[in-house]
Parts: structure tokens; C-alpha cells; sequence
């Protein structure tokens, strides 16, 4: 079967995003949480604090699941490239 060099672009810049993704997913903030109890920091702002660092980690969740979602659709499209190529190749004799 034919190497379709942007499909091999495409699967590369595939595994790069879902490399991010798996790197957010490691992130710190992630479980920063469990440190966050009365018996490590008491202050007037500590509810403040804790409702934002909830929303942080949503925002990193859904910018790890954005990354694995366009990685999907470049997967997809280097697919669809090797499946015109496949076509195409036999009938270029």
C-alpha cells in the first residue's frame, strides 16, 4: 500500500497531541485536591480557593479531551488519505 506523506504527517501530529493529553493528565494540579483539607490551610479565602482550583482542573480535563478529539479526527483523515491512495495506486499502472 502507498505512503501518503501527509497521512504520515497527519498520524505524527496525531500521537503529538495525544502525547499532550497524556501529559495533562499527569498534571499536578490534578490532585492538588487531596492537599487542600482544614488540616492543611485554614483561611477566610480557603472556599474561594478550593472552588477555583475545581474549575482549573476541569479546564485542564477538557483541554486533554479537545487534544484526544483533534488527534482522533487527524487520525481519521490520515485514514481516509491512505484509503484515496490504496484506490488510486493500482489504477496509476
Amino acid at each position: 500500500m502507498p505512503i501518503d506523506p501527509q497521512a504520515v504527517e497527519y498520524r505524527r501530529r496525531a500521537a503529538e497531541l495525544r502525547r499532550l493529553a497524556d501529559r495533562l493528565d499527569d498534571s499536578p494540579v490534578l490532585t492538588l485536591h487531596q492537599w487542600a483539607g482544614p488540616e492543611t490551610w485554614t483561611s477566610p479565602r480557603v472556599e474561594q480557593c478550593r472552588d477555583q482550583l475545581t474549575v482549573d482542573q476541569a479546564q485542564i480535563r477538557d483541554a486533554a479531551d479537545q487534544l484526544r478529539s483533534e488527534a482522533w479526527r487527524l487520525q481519521r483523515r490520515a485514514e481516509d488519505l491512505e484509503a484515496v491512495a490504496a484506490v488510486v495506486a493500482p489504477t496509476a499502472r
